[in-house]
């Protein structure tokens, strides 16, 4: 909290010297013993140092606090900042409040803040701002400026108040796209609405139907009963996803919006896999602001949630780091891969080679995918083809979340 004068000059003399040339008028005055002098030399003179005096006192004793409504937020959502006041003296007090918000948290059109309130003696107040998420980020509710002086306004004191307390915006929720690949089947993610199995979890047969994929009969149990049959599969929201951020094939200050598309992408994901019982984790390469780490071990839940998101949130755009050493520490087993990045390189192929084994389920979206899937001619839905890398699924980050 820092506290400073501002004086409010009306000629090419400073206060100071005005008040000491007025200073030696009185006393020329007195001595001559001219009342008529004396009188308004008298007067300025009280007036200079009572306004300075007056404009001094005026913030002593005043208490200042800053209450937000949340810290957490989506962009679009209303955020209430809350300055109260309590003047604590005798001394009646005329502020102006001014909050310089930072540009996520308002419009930079409406910025900076301003509103003015009268504190008689030993009075409360308060003044509330309602500003409007507009981007993901972290920030601090903003500096708040507090001028006040003496009823003439000749003397004005500024008193700055910070609050170090974080706001975290998260990222926005996109509309997940349905796609014409197994992406249920790797990942569980309908599970829990009943239709979808993995093919990984084998139940059984029965007489095959006739409304499913021709991969699904069991040709050998078939041959065994003389009709077809085809394969069981027990449903499953208990499977494991991590999602992979890598940002190193981006230009941090070009690809802004391509970063931000695909960070949507990855939020909207775990809000689908977290909505289904699957269990999910995350590895990013960016650079966080604050002391967060990057990974986030695989857990499941709202509170999960919650906590990649923040991470999300943190993602500022500095240089990123090697991705590699974050992958080595990955759990081996039965576990699916959303690798997000920028586009295909032979740094991601080296990556997935040394550490991934070839019976992992993986699913590559890219900002920058330079082969156009066909359209599924035979679906009914109409729905994209997926490129194909490496063996896996590929697909543009538009096509598979559309941002809002």
């Amino acid at each position: 909290m820092n506290d400073q004068e501002s004086t409010v000059y009306s000629s090419i003399f400073s206060m100071g010297f005005s008040l000491g040339l007025v200073c030696i008028v009185l006393f020329i005055a007195l001595v001559q013993k001219n009342l008529n002098l004396a009188l308004p030399a008298g007067g300025i003179l009280i007036i200079g140092v009572g306004t300075r005096l007056w404009s001094r006192l005026s913030l002593y004793r005043l208490e200042v606090s800053v209450d937000l409504s949340t810290d957490r937020l989506f962009p679009g959502e209303l955020l209430s900042l809350t300055v109260k006041l309590e003047n604590r003296k005798l001394l009646p007090v005329f502020t102006g409040l001014e909050l310089h918000s930072p540009a996520l948290l308002a419009d930079e059109k409406q910025l900076p803040l301003n509103g003015e309130t009268r504190l008689l003696s030993f009075e409360k107040s308060q003044r509330i701002w309602h500003v409007t998420a507009q981007k993901r980020g972290v920030a601090s509710p903003g500096e708040i400026r507090i001028a006040s002086g003496d009823l003439l306004g000749l003397h004005r004191r500024i008193k700055t108040v910070t609050n170090s307390r974080e706001i975290i915006v998260y990222p926005r929720r996109g509309e997940f796209q349905p796609l014409n690949i197994p992406f249920q089947e790797f990942f569980g993610i309908n599970a829990s609405k009943g239709p979808v199995e993995d093919p990984a979890w084998y139940a059984g047969t029965r007489d095959y139907s006739g409304n499913r994929p021709a991969r699904n009969i069991h040709w050998k149990a078939s041959a065994r009963l003389g009709k077809l049959q085809e394969k069981l599969y027990e449903p499953t929201s208990h499977r494991k996803v991590l999602l992979v951020l890598d940002l190193s094939g981006f230009s941090l200050l070009e690809d802004t919006e391509d970063i931000e598309h695909l960070i949507t992408s990855v939020g909207t994901l775990a809000y689908i896999l977290m909505e289904t019982g699957a269990s999910f984790g995350l590895v990013t390469n960016a650079a966080l602001t604050g002391e967060s780490e990057g990974v986030l071990p695989i857990g499941r839940g709202p509170e999960h949630l919650g906590r990649l998101l923040e991470i999300l949130a943190r993602i500022d755009y500095r240089e990123a780091i090697n991705i590699l050493p974050l992958l080595k520490v990955l759990d081996h087993g039965d576990l699916g891969l959303v690798y997000c990045a920028a586009g295909k390189s032979q740094a991601i192929a080296e990556n997935l080679s040394d550490i991934l084994p070839r019976r992992r389920r993986i699913l590559f979206i890219f900002s920058r995918l330079a082969e156009k899937p066909a359209i599924d001619t035979s679906s009914s839905t109409g729905l994209v083809e997926p490129a194909f890398w490496m063996g896996f699924p590929a697909y543009r980050a538009g096509e598979v979340v559309c941002a809002e």
